[in-house]
């Protein structure tokens, strides 16, 4: 999977779409060890 962001480009190797206990969305990005959304 690769991402497009900005001016910047990165291959995920993998991501985990998560719902959060209150409700609320995120992706996770596990090689970037950051969330998006």
């Amino acid at each position: 999977m690769e991402l497009q962001l900005g001016d910047g480009h990165y291959t995920i190797r993998e991501a985990a779409y998560v719902i959060r206990l209150d409700g609320t969305t995120c992706l996770q990005l596990t090689d970037a060890g950051a969330y998006a959304g």
